[in-house]
């Protein structure tokens, strides 16, 4: 029987992104690069402009320090657009994904400059 005035809303899949009760903090961001990033992917931030895009380790701009994780899949291939970004929370490193030159490894070597209450990393099971 199906219910009445209901809408099918989709799907629910959980990823295994977080990993604790730590807060999260999530703003909304401008992501760019041309390329399509998925949830979990670590961001870097370019000084110049504020905008976000995957962490690469051989960048100049900025963006080689990895500062943030992306909350939502994005497709910025026609263009610059908005996006949910993580600021702090407690993630798990088995669910993230790194750019280029970047491992759980430099991630965790990154956050040291963040601060105290930002983003905490644990593995607890694989993603």
């Amino acid at each position: 029987m199906t219910a009445q005035g209901f809408t099918d809303q989709g799907a629910y899949t959980p990823d295994n992104l977080h990993s604790g009760e730590f807060p999260s903090i999530q703003r909304t961001e401008t992501i760019t690069g041309a390329i399509t990033l998925h949830r979990g992917a670590v961001l870097g931030r370019i000084t110049a402009n504020g905008f976000y895009t995957l962490s690469d380790a051989a960048a100049v701009d900025g963006s080689e320090k990895p500062v943030a994780i992306l909350a939502e899949d994005i497709d910025v291939t026609a263009g610059d657009a908005d996006a949910v970004v993580y600021h702090a929370g407690e993630f798990n490193i088995t669910a993230l994904l790194f750019g280029s030159g970047h491992s759980a490894a430099t991630f965790e070597e990154s956050l040291k400059t963040l601060g105290p209450d930002s983003i905490f990393l644990r593995k607890n099971q694989e993603a």
